[in-house]
This record gives structure tokens, sequence and C-alpha cells, in this order.
């Protein structure tokens, strides 16, 4: 121990970081433009090994308040939400969630007797309609020309009015063209689906009426009738 206090000290000064274990509590110091995600994973890191001790941390630049935790684990909430604002994220994620526990658990075995139905198609779209509240899409699939979107529900093209030209020229050519190709993949992977199965989606977009962050929970149920490939997809915004 020095004259000053300091017992201890982790420094990483090209990554804009620095920690002084000191007699009383850690201080921890850094500048928050030049401040990595890994120069702090470290000194969480760190401190989740440390003896357990109030915390101080303070921005250098001058640009946030210096913050006192009593409780260290406070301190590694706080470093760890530093690091989640500071990790760049995907513009897309999606991933299956247990169908049974998502909210069209009781619709999809209606909506695959209406697909597989002889009934004609105003019909069947009809009643996917009222089933789904108008929040879904009916998509072919076609040689050569791939997934097709053949009808949009009615609130679908309430969600965003520029949905509406993909019926003739496909999801690709949604307004915003990073997320039309996004779209589009995911519906070439369905026509390969065998069973039914839901999904949570998270989605910055830019379109007509949608500007930022979107996010929703999809069913896609695939079905094979009159020797064409079709999938439904229905969507539940959160």
């Amino acid at each position: 121990m020095n004259e000053t206090g300091v017992v201890s000290r982790l420094k990483a000064t090209t990554l804009g970081i620095e920690v002084q274990e000191r007699r009383s509590c850690f201080l921890i110091e850094f500048e928050a433009q030049r401040v990595t995600p890994q120069a702090l994973t470290g000194v969480l890191i760190w401190l989740n090994h440390a003896t357990a001790k109030p915390c101080v941390i303070r921005d250098r630049s001058g640009q946030t308040c210096t913050q006192l935790y009593l409780d260290h684990r406070e301190a590694i909430a706080h470093i760890a939400r530093l690091i989640e604002a500071r990790t760049p994220q995907p513009r897309f994620e999606r991933w299956q969630v247990p169908l049974e526990l998502s909210c069209f658990a009781r619709h999809v075995p209606i909506a695959q007797e209406v697909l597989r139905s002889e009934m004609t198609d105003d019909a069947r779209l009809r009643i996917l309609e009222t089933l789904f509240q108008g929040m879904f899409t009916w998509n072919a699939f076609d040689e050569p020309m791939g997934c097709r979107p053949v009808h949009l529900g009615s609130a679908v093209n309430r969600y965003d009015p520029s949905f509406a030209a993909v019926i003739e020229s496909g999801w690709r050519n949604l307004r915003d063209k990073t997320y039309g190709a996004w779209v589009a993949d995911a519906f070439e992977d369905f026509f390969h689906a065998q069973v039914p199965f839901a999904e949570t989606v998270h989605a910055r977009m830019n379109l007509a009426a949608i500007q930022g962050q979107a996010c929703y929970t999809r069913v896609v149920v695939p079905c094979e009738a009159r020797g064409r490939k079709f999938v439904l997809t229905a969507a539940e915004p959160h």
C-alpha cells in the first residue's frame, strides 16, 4: 500500500479505463468516448473475483455523473449495462419459441385445415382474415420465381402501406432493401420447414410507416396443397 491509500491498480489506458483498489473502495475511471466493450468486460471479470467493496465509477470526460455504489454487485450491473450499450446490435434477429406457448397455439390447426381444404381462395382468405385479424401473409413457392407473396391481410397493409408493393415484385423489393432481403431469405427457409413453428422477431427497419425497432411474434405454417407449396405467416406485434 502506498501513501495515497492505493492497494493495487488495474490499468488499460490504451482502452481508456483504469481501476484502483483503495482501502475503502474501488475507483473505476474511464473516458466515455474511448472506453471499449472489451476493456469494460475485463473490469467486470476483475470485479467479480475481487473482495466486495463500495465502488466509485467516474467518467473523466465529464459526460456522465460520478456514481457511488455501496454494493459492488450494483456496480457490476452498471458496467454490464455500459457493455450492452457499447456493443453493436444486429439489425435483424429471430429465434424460435415454443409454439404451444405462443398466442397462435389454438389457431394453427384451424389454419392447416383451411389451407388444405378444397374451398375457393376467396372463402379461404375470408377465414384467415378473421382468424388472424388481418395480420397474415399467404405465400406460394414457384419455380423459377421462388417465394412469392400472393396475399397480404388487411392489417398488414394498414401496418405499413409499402408492403403492398411486394405482391407484384416479391419481398426483396420492400422499401428497406436490406430488411427485404432478410425477410426473403427467411421465407426461402420457411418452404423447407416440415411442421409449423413460432418465433420472436426483432428488426430495425426503414419503411413508410415504421421507422426504427419493431418486435413481434410470428407463426409459420408450411403447407402443400393442389400440387403447390405454400407458407402462411401471421404476426402479433409486441
